[in-house]
């Protein structure tokens, strides 16, 4: 390991730290010490301790450790980790942090106060920057990126919400690169200015230049340093930007050798500006709890709380409310650091509880911290006071929006006779410079949102104007317009996914249009339509369990005062959900649906309604009236039918040959669907066909037709990430490869088909037909016969019918079984059966164990 006895190196003098400083690190000695007592540690150990506490406060990366530990040395990975956890049993967890998949970091704490290493003075100080500056939680990549953008460009400025660390993180950016600046580094405080005129005199005498008096013209001042190589730290400029703009480009013409660092909450917009925009701390997901500290958000936080209340601790029993906290506040640190001042009064779950007054809750900040750091009410009320009247009004109707939102959203709910939508645009450009409003380019269209404690900020600005109502049904309008233009179009043959896709990022916008429009100061014919027209939304995003419970609170509501064209499509809506809605079945919802849809002569609704009771008339055995139903729904598409909309015509004719006994007929029409699918461009018709073929193959007896498209099935939902829309699928090509003798994958597709459907679907029984196969055909005949007993009765309980392919497999399961066991028997374990519950069903017919490939995800 290189020498650390160099004239000048920070581990000269001892390192003192940890609580009550009990740890004491003797650099030159090669020794550590707690509460005054050597401690043995390994040559190495002590080697890796003193090489992070040469770089306290930054990132150490595992290659660097390696190099300086073992120089010229190949070792095995390990190694490093071992002396990592030795230090740790000895110094706690919290001093050396991991910093995933990078290296680490050390984090010294003296006298239970964060702070960075103490290093001895140099004789003479080029900057004013404080001596000891805290350490930096979750920075390592920003303050690389500053450092970096600094030694590129002429002027950086780092730009950020209030409270979010800007000036910490430019404080020790001018320290890492004080080095590259032999005439000092600067930092030029100018939150106390209220007068631009003042700024290039504060500069100089932050500089310690006689320049005169104020006002000092800026050319003077780059005169004054145009022989100098320094760097400027310009803080807090949002507030004077166009004084400050003066003094940055006459620094750019007149001092060459001066480069300067802005910290606002916008850009300067001068040419030689490059911004660099700062994130909050990253907060971990609640799969990642058990690496929560290494995260900054959460280093932050438990950091802070510990130095108020030395009690504290993250603890297994605390991490999920520590990390919803982070979530909540944003990874602000500002918000972070007044939140643990709480901590000691309320414990994090109280302080946690308490957020929905979070204004009046997170105050109190430290006394040494400027006036808007005080409280998060004044950190928001400094950047918001900067706004015009029009701009203010625009960020408080921002508010009514949960999570991110779109553009056209934002202009259409914000727009008013004093701004139309593009002014909107104009102002909500400006709360993007201002930091005010975030932008999310992730996906394929711009999303934007206000951090949390901005929308909650915002809403109280709505409530207290009295205009909060009247923006909520705005809200609301606006998600029913999008969703009802989806739904208008899908009606009218356009491919759900290619309609609806696009709005699954509105999902928490459309839950709180609903929560709203269905509560007591909302308008219950918004929510019904909105919920009408949802169902393919949840469908798309996965949550159609959720559609369907809107719609279940909502029937009941739906009654002669709702617009016809409104219920007439939330009772179509309702006969397309798994289970009965408010006593009702399938048939009468598509009464109502046909009913209404025939008064108000929309023929694009009338086609769906006559389309499903046709399908239900052909599943039950009722062919002539299905099919004299389909001519009517055919009729009524005219001659030039959407390709989706002939394709589920088709669909529906194959049904009706499928109970009619007649295959080839019944191919035939189902490879016209999947045809006229893909020429729309539906995969979820395709897929949804597919299914179909495979399912009537089967049912028909062709058990290789079956599983080899069952197969293709299954590779076409994969290969589009749409296996959820397959969950049936699975389970029916498990059917297939159950008769074919596959009984291993067999089971393994059950699983997986169970997994997609969920644990509440109604729809999940209709495995068990399939289930009771797999179970015969293995011999266990006691258990199959207990299956078919529950899912009789509890087909003959809901007077519903079975499909052709658990038709088929039912009837195979009466054919082996009446093979094995006498009639007795059998009635016998079928009465036990009927009398189980669901989830004890399902388990007799499949063991426990997975296979890795099918194991419910996390």
């Amino acid at each position: 390991m290189r020498s650390m006895n160099r004239p000048g190196d920070p581990l000269l003098i001892p390192l003192r730290f940890g609580p009550n400083d009990r740890f004491e690190l003797r650099a030159a000695e090669r020794c550590l010490l707690v509460d005054g007592q050597p401690v043995e540690l390994g040559s190495r150990a002590i080697d890796v301790l003193m090489a992070l506490a040469e770089r306290a406060g930054r990132l150490a990366a595992k290659n660097e450790l390696l190099e300086v530990v073992w120089p010229g040395q190949v070792v095995e990975e390990n190694n490093l980790p071992k002396q990592i956890s030795a230090l740790r049993k000895i110094l706690g967890a919290d001093v050396i942090l991991t910093i995933s998949g990078r290296g680490y970091q050390f984090v010294a704490a003296r006298g239970g106060t964060a702070a960075a290493v103490r290093q001895r003075p140099s004789a003479r100080r080029q900057t004013n920057l404080a001596q000891w500056l805290p350490p930096l939680y979750g920075r390592q990549l920003d303050l690389a990126s500053v450092t970096q953008a600094v030694r590129e460009h002429r002027a950086v400025t780092l730009v950020g919400a209030g409270g979010i660390g800007k000036t910490r993180l430019a404080q020790a950016a001018a320290v890492e690169l004080q080095p590259a600046f032999p005439d000092g580094v600067w930092l030029v405080p100018l939150e106390a200015l209220d007068d631009p005129s003042l700024i290039a005199g504060t500069a100089a005498r932050a500089l310690r230049l006689p320049l005169g008096t104020d006002p000092l013209p800026a050319a003077e001042l780059a005169q004054a340093l145009a022989g100098m190589t320094a760097l400027l730290v310009i803080d807090n400029c949002e507030h004077l930007l166009n004084g400050v703009v003066q003094l940055v480009e006459a620094l750019i013409v007149g001092a060459p050798g001066v480069r300067i660092l802005a910290t606002s909450r916008e850009p300067l917009r001068v040419a030689a500006e490059r911004v660099v925009r700062l994130s909050p701390l990253e907060v971990p997901a609640p799969q990642a709890l058990g690496r929560a500290l290494e995260y900054g958000a959460v280093q932050l936080f438990v950091n802070r709380s510990s130095e108020i209340d030395r009690r504290f601790a993250l603890t297994d029993a605390n991490v999920g409310a520590v990390v919803e906290l982070c979530r909540q506040l944003d990874g602000i640190p500002l918000a972070l650091e007044l939140a643990a001042a709480r901590v000691p009064l309320l414990g994090v779950e109280g302080v946690l509880a308490r957020l929905d007054q979070r204004f009046r809750l997170l105050m109190g900040g430290k006394r040494a911290a400027r006036a808007r750091h005080q409280t998060l009410a004044a950190a928001f009320d400094w950047s918001y006071d900067m706004l015009s009247p029009p701009q203010r009004t625009v960020f408080d109707c921002l508010g009514v929006f949960v999570g991110d939102f779109a553009l056209e959203s934002a202009q259409h709910i914000a727009a008013s006779a004093q701004s139309d939508v593009w002014a909107v645009l104009d102002h909500l450009g400006t709360l993007v410079d201002r930091s005010l409003v975030l932008v999310d380019d992730s996906g394929p269209e711009l999303r934007y949102r206000l951090f949390e404690s901005g929308r909650v900020y915002a809403l109280q600005r709505l409530a207290a104007s009295g205009t909060e109502r009247a923006l909520r049904h705005r809200h609301a309008r606006e998600m029913a317009d999008r969703v009802g233009a989806a739904d208008r179009a899908l009606i009218e043959g356009a491919p759900p996914l290619l309609r609806f896709a696009p709005l699954v990022p509105d999902l928490n916008n459309v839950r709180a249009a609903l929560s709203w429009a269905s509560g007591p100061a909302g308008e219950l014919p918004l929510a019904i339509e909105l919920a009408a027209n949802a169902l393919w939304l949840w469908r798309v995003a996965g949550a159609g369990g959720e559609g369907a419970r809107w719609c279940a609170a909502l029937a009941e509501r739906v009654d002669e005062r709702t617009p016809p064209a409104i219920a007439a499509r939330f009772w179509l809506t309702v006969s397309m959900i798994d289970r009965s809605i408010s006593g009702l079945t399938h048939t009468e919802a598509l009464s109502l649906a046909i009913e209404l849809y025939r008064q108000i002569e929309d023929r694009y609704g009338l086609f769906w309604a006559l389309l499903r009771r046709a399908l239900g008339l052909c599943a039950s055995g009722s062919c002539d009236a299905g099919v004299a139903l389909l001519d009517e729904a055919e009729r009524l598409l005219g001659d030039h039918p959407a390709p989706r909309l002939s394709a589920f015509l088709r669909s529906g004719r194959a049904l009706a040959a499928t109970t009619a006994g007649n295959h080839e007929q019944s191919r035939h029409h189902l490879a016209d669907s999947i045809a006229l699918c893909r020429e729309a461009g539906d995969d979820y018709g395709g897929i949804m066909f597919l299914a179909n073929l495979a399912d009537t193959d089967y049912a028909f007896g062709d058990i290789d037709a079956a599983v080899r498209h069952g197969r293709e099935l299954i590779a076409l939902a994969r290969a589009t990430g749409r296996e959820s829309m397959a969950d049936l699928g699975f389970i029916n090509l498990g059917a297939a490869l159950a008769e074919a003798g596959e009984f291993t994958e067999a089971e393994e597709l059950f699983h997986e088909g169970l997994r997609l459907l969920g644990h509440n679907a109604p729809s999940r029984r209709w495995a068990l037909d399939h289930i009771a196969l797999l179970a015969a055909r293995r011999g266990n005949f006691v258990d199959a016969a207990r299956i078919t007993g529950w899912i009789d009765q509890a087909i003959a309980r809901d007077g519903a019918n079975r499909g052709p392919a658990e038709a088929r497999s039912r009837a195979r399961v009466e054919t082996l079984l009446g093979a094995a066991l006498a009639g007795a028997e059998r009635a016998r374990l079928a009465d036990a059966g009927s009398r189980l519950e669901e989830e004890d069903v399902f388990a007799l017919g499949l063991p426990a164990a997975v296979s890795e490939r099918f194991r419910p995800r996390q």
